[in-house]
């Protein structure tokens, strides 16, 4: 039986979040830049996927939020990666790309966990 552990709400996930919330703020002059807007983008999605999580129902709409929240942590590693190549650091930055892996990985885990219990349930309607 597939135990969902809710990474999605995860401390994790609230630290991406709110790392890219302090980002926006650090970077605050750069407000209207391309950077800027598509991390304000990110971060409002990211924030829209976090506290509606909860309010979806069945696996395959909880498979497509963790899709989606996955792509916004890729979106979001890159955005970090760009802010570098155009020189622009800020405070906790090697904290913040480690979280960032890590939180990668194990929502990736999470998403395969949930894809099997998923392909799980067919087959046994299936043998039905």
């Amino acid at each position: 039986m597939y135990n969902s552990s809710n990474l999605i709400q995860s401390k994790s996930s609230f630290y991406l979040q709110q790392t890219a919330h302090n980002i926006l703020s650090y970077f605050h002059y750069l407000k209207g830049q391309p950077i800027y807007d598509n991390m304000l983008s990110c971060h409002t999605r990211m924030t829209d996927v976090i506290c509606n999580y909860h309010s979806i129902g069945g696996i395959e709409r909880q498979i497509s939020h963790y899709g989606v929240f996955i792509q916004l942590v890729i979106e979001f590693k890159t955005m970090i990666d760009l802010m570098l190549k155009r020189g622009l650091e800020f405070p906790g930055l090697a904290y913040t790309i480690m979280e960032v892996e890590n939180l990668y990985k194990l929502l990736q885990e999470e998403l395969l966990k949930m894809r099997v219990y998923q392909l799980q349930i067919q087959l046994i309607l299936k043998s039905k």
